[in-house]
């Protein structure tokens, strides 16, 4: 299968229950992407499974990956964002899609605000909503 692009997911991974990343990898690999996967938060399974899960952020390590990212040019040709484990992590990806703008103007960017179902709010992104 041919290479269409490197895309950049930034979603949460959990270790239970089928959504986020190990949902989007598998079906943008077989799509013919290369799928870069920046992972926002860990969580112990999806809120459908428990609307509050245990959580490991990934802030401090997202800095990082970006950083090393950007020391190798690395270019994508889209930016998908999803779930987002705190307000800071708004910041570094709106960083991102920045960088990325003005090294590749014709990267597209599709923001996926996950913060809630039935209209109401997921507890653990009010913070996120109030950003």
């Amino acid at each position: 299968m041919r290479n269409r692009g490197r895309i950049l997911v930034a979603h949460d991974l959990s270790c239970r229950g089928n959504a986020s990343l190990g949902i989007v990898i598998p079906v943008l690999t077989s799509a013919g992407y290369e799928v870069v996967a920046l992972p926002t938060v860990l969580l112990s399974s999806t809120t459908d499974i428990d609307s509050c899960p245990a959580s490991l952020s990934t802030t401090n390590w997202m800095h990082q990956a970006i950083d090393k990212f950007k020391s190798q040019d690395v270019k994508f040709v889209a930016i998908y964002t999803g779930w987002l484990g705190d307000a800071e992590q708004v910041d570094i990806l709106v960083d991102l899609c920045q960088w990325q703008k003005k090294i590749n103007p014709k990267v597209k960017i599709f923001v996926d605000p996950v913060m809630g179902d039935g209209g109401e709010l997921y507890p653990c992104q009010a913070e996120i909503a109030k950003h």
